[in-house]
């Protein structure tokens, strides 16, 4: 929940930064800037929570991973079904 709202936050402080860098160099308000400004921000708020969670250590799915496919070359249906449901 903490990683949803930072990112969100960082969504509108990034889009209201670009907004006010473009505006600064005299860029004319367009659809093309709008979804340019919208991309950027995505970018910086998908970084933001890349971040949060690497440091949080949320980021250790990628070892779940390896684990899900030993499960399925094994062939194990119980196991595949509790780390599918998430446990």
């Amino acid at each position: 929940m903490l990683s949803f709202l930072i990112s969100t936050v960082t969504f509108s402080v990034a889009a209201y930064a670009f907004n006010r860098f473009l505006d600064s160099h005299g860029v004319d308000s367009t659809r093309s800037r709008t979804v340019m400004v919208m991309l950027l921000a995505t970018f910086v708020s998908i970084g933001a929570d890349w971040a949060i969670a690497e440091f949080s250590g949320d980021a250790e799915g990628r070892q779940k991973n390896a684990a899900m496919s030993e499960a399925l070359h094994n062939g194990d249906s119980v196991q595949i079904l509790k780390m599918l449901a998430g446990f």
